[in-house]
């Protein structure tokens, strides 16, 4: 299956999908599913926008939206209509576009099984990637990816997005990391994490019950960078992480914190003035610790991720931190070596059009030298034979006063074609090539967008004609 980037591509639904559609379109009636698969479906519609999924307070419910209902009245989707988004209510009542993604890992799966396990998004920006790859990371943290199968993708950064149910035995095995040990206790501490315990815990965000274990993992990763030839530290910016690793010189910053989950909790005044066990006192839905910790690191739309889950603990996860951190690393210095080599290329092109720009300027000028060497040169044998035309006027005049200024107007037309006329001058009678040529004068015969004035990387900013 493939997904445009503009306007909703979605294929037509499957039989299942659409038996799934007609269920909700009735209310979801009971005793329709012998088990609970439909929802694979049903998250499958949610993400085409033509169902929605609400699965607050414990309960789980699904709605027909204006898209659903116009499915099953006409068979298509809506022509011409965008991907479905949310909108919100921004300042001052305006309603705003929400530019948020997302998809779950149970339709991405139910998408998969039902177009022979391939999904293609088409060049999708930034934030669309990050959503598929949480979808996939959950599917595969969740059990939902079918037995014997495996989940791979392509593109993760640029181009089509390209997601595949291969079977196990083809996919490329991974190979396994060894472990990072974790101290077990603290009596020996880098100096940067004894910083976090003893003067900059506002970095570490968790309770103190995890505080001890928190401390513990950095000084294993702090270990495993001195074992590596690694460096651990704080970053300098007290907004941009928890801390920092910098492998060969470049640094990466993660946070560390504990996770938050939405639990009810009492309503601390009445519980407060509560004068017996059994009486009711209101509770109210807030995040609260879950004594779960969580590394990450990247930008906001594309954070990774390793946490405490129930088939692993984020110390399992050290080795998958650095070998992240390190492959950061090593994408860095050749997107650097990239940007190098292009940046030379860049110069030697610069430098290579201004030689060509040089010659067809020296090509130009001795161009138009010619041309204004030739209409001299007419314009000298023009004045000439108007010479001889004055020298017969005046030997015909009578008046011998009029005839001596002719004759004076004579010798000067012809004095002023020997000046003009190139012939009279053999120096000038060749092509010049001059040792200094001004780079403004060079600009004109530049390609477009360069100018001969300063290289394509000039800090100051960029010239255009």
């Amino acid at each position: 299956m493939r997904i445009e980037r503009m306007g909703t591509r979605w294929p037509p639904l499957n039989p299942i999908q659409l038996k799934a559609l007609e269920w909700v379109a009735r209310g979801c009636p009971e005793g329709v599913w012998h088990d609970s698969s439909y929802k694979v479906s049903v998250y499958a519609l949610a993400t085409r926008g033509l169902v929605k999924v609400d699965r607050r307070r414990g309960s789980w419910s699904a709605a027909m939206t204006d898209d659903g209902r116009f499915y099953l009245d006409h068979g298509h989707y809506r022509i011409n209509e965008e991907p479905p988004s949310d909108k919100h209510s921004g300042p001052r009542g305006r309603t705003t576009q929400k530019a948020s993604f997302s998809v779950t890992a149970e339709a991405l799966i139910a998408d998969l099984l039902a177009h022979d396990g391939t999904l293609t998004v088409a060049d999708p920006p930034p934030e669309v990637r990050a959503a598929y790859r949480r979808a996939m990371s959950m599917a595969i943290a969740d059990g939902l990816v079918p037995a014997g199968s495996a989940l791979r993708h392509t593109g993760r950064d640029r181009g089509d997005l390209v997601v595949r149910l291969i079977p196990k035995d083809d996919a490329p095995q991974r190979p396994e990391l060894a472990p990072i040990p974790v101290p077990d206790d603290l009596s020996r501490l880098h100096d940067a994490v004894r910083e976090l315990r003893d003067s900059r815990a506002e970095r570490l965000d968790v309770t103190p019950s995890e505080q001890r274990r928190a401390l513990l993992i950095l000084q294993a990763i702090a270990d495993e960078c001195e074992r590596r030839g690694h460096e651990f530290g704080l970053p300098s910016d007290d907004d941009s992480g928890t801390f920092r690793l910098t492998v060969d010189g470049v640094p990466t910053d993660f946070d560390m914190l504990e996770e938050r989950v939405r639990r009810p909790v009492p309503n601390a005044d009445e519980l407060a003035e509560a004068r017996y066990e059994w009486q009711r006192v209101r509770s109210t839905v807030q995040k609260v610790p879950s004594g779960k910790l969580l590394v990450q690191s990247g930008p906001s739309y594309s954070r990774t991720s390793w946490a405490d889950r129930k088939r692993w603990t984020l110390d399992s996860r050290l080795p998958h931190l650095f070998a992240y951190a390190e492959s950061q690393a090593a994408e860095t210095l050749e997107r650097r070596a990239r940007d190098e080599r292009e940046r030379a290329e860049r110069q030697r092109a610069w430098e290579q059009a201004k030689t060509e720009a040089r010659q067809r300027y020296i090509e130009d000028l001795n161009r138009r030298r010619l041309g204004e060497q030739l209409e001299s040169h007419r314009r000298a044998d023009e004045l000439l034979r108007y010479a001889e035309a004055l020298e017969k006027k005046a030997a015909a005049l009578d008046d011998q006063g009029e005839a001596h200024q002719v004759r004076a107007w004579t010798e000067w037309a012809r004095s002023e074609a020997e000046r003009i006329d190139p012939l009279l001058s053999p120096a000038d009678l060749q092509y010049v090539e001059p040792d200094e040529v001004a780079d403004a004068d060079l600009d004109p015969f530049m390609p477009r967008g360069m100018t001969a004035r300063r290289p394509p990387d000039d800090a100051r900013r960029p010239w255009s004609r």
